[in-house]
Protein backbone atom coordinates (compact mmCIF):
# COMPACT_ATOMS: atom_id res chain seq x y z
CA UNK A 1 0.00 0.00 0.00
CA UNK A 2 1.23 3.13 -1.16
CA UNK A 3 0.59 4.72 2.53
CA UNK A 4 2.96 2.30 3.67
CA UNK A 5 6.07 2.94 1.50
CA UNK A 6 6.14 6.44 1.61
CA UNK A 7 6.97 6.46 5.56
CA UNK A 8 10.92 6.16 4.05
CA UNK A 9 10.97 9.22 2.34
CA UNK A 10 8.95 11.22 4.81
CA UNK A 11 11.09 13.94 7.44
CA UNK A 12 7.78 13.57 9.69
CA UNK A 13 5.01 11.65 10.67
CA UNK A 14 1.91 11.15 7.74
CA UNK A 15 -0.83 13.09 9.27
CA UNK A 16 -4.32 11.09 8.04
CA UNK A 17 -7.14 12.79 8.24
CA UNK A 18 -10.57 10.78 7.95
CA UNK A 19 -13.23 11.87 5.89
CA UNK A 20 -16.82 10.10 4.78
CA UNK A 21 -17.36 6.34 6.15
CA UNK A 22 -20.01 4.35 5.13
CA UNK A 23 -20.67 0.90 5.26
CA UNK A 24 -23.34 -1.35 3.45
CA UNK A 25 -23.82 -5.22 3.82
CA UNK A 26 -20.01 -6.86 4.49
CA UNK A 27 -18.51 -3.45 2.35
CA UNK A 28 -16.97 -0.76 4.02
CA UNK A 29 -15.90 2.27 2.10
CA UNK A 30 -13.71 5.12 3.88
CA UNK A 31 -12.30 8.81 2.34
CA UNK A 32 -9.10 9.93 4.20
CA UNK A 33 -6.31 13.08 2.88
CA UNK A 34 -2.74 13.02 4.24
CA UNK A 35 -0.24 15.49 4.90
CA UNK A 36 3.20 15.39 5.00
CA UNK A 37 6.87 16.96 4.50
CA UNK A 38 9.12 14.77 2.97
CA UNK A 39 13.31 14.58 3.25
CA UNK A 40 13.58 16.74 -0.23
CA UNK A 41 11.64 19.12 1.35
CA UNK A 42 8.56 18.70 -0.82
CA UNK A 43 4.73 18.24 0.59
CA UNK A 44 2.82 15.24 -0.15
CA UNK A 45 -1.12 16.03 0.09
CA UNK A 46 -2.82 12.97 -1.02
CA UNK A 47 -6.85 12.09 -0.97
CA UNK A 48 -7.59 8.12 -0.94
CA UNK A 49 -10.21 6.08 -1.27
CA UNK A 50 -9.94 2.52 0.98
CA UNK A 51 -12.40 -0.43 0.32
CA UNK A 52 -12.63 -3.00 2.53
CA UNK A 53 -14.62 -6.59 2.03
CA UNK A 54 -15.56 -8.81 5.22
CA UNK A 55 -16.06 -12.28 5.18
CA UNK A 56 -17.91 -12.96 8.66
CA UNK A 57 -15.34 -11.02 10.97
CA UNK A 58 -12.39 -11.40 8.72
CA UNK A 59 -11.10 -8.21 6.22
CA UNK A 60 -11.08 -10.78 2.59
CA UNK A 61 -10.35 -7.84 0.56
CA UNK A 62 -8.57 -4.48 0.74
CA UNK A 63 -8.27 -1.85 -2.22
CA UNK A 64 -6.33 1.56 -2.16
CA UNK A 65 -7.39 4.03 -4.31
CA UNK A 66 -5.25 7.67 -4.46
CA UNK A 67 -4.42 10.70 -6.77
CA UNK A 68 -1.65 8.53 -8.75
CA UNK A 69 -1.32 12.30 -10.35
CA UNK A 70 -0.43 13.73 -7.00
CA UNK A 71 2.42 11.19 -6.96
CA UNK A 72 3.92 11.06 -10.00
CA UNK A 73 4.08 14.74 -9.67
CA UNK A 74 5.85 15.04 -6.22
CA UNK A 75 8.32 12.05 -6.92
CA UNK A 76 9.13 13.10 -10.07
CA UNK A 77 8.14 9.99 -12.11
CA UNK A 78 7.70 11.22 -15.10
Amino acid sequence: MLLGTLHVQTAESIHITPGLVMAQGDHLFAEATSHSLLKNRTLYDNRYVFLRHFRGKQIALVKEYSDSAHVKTVFALG
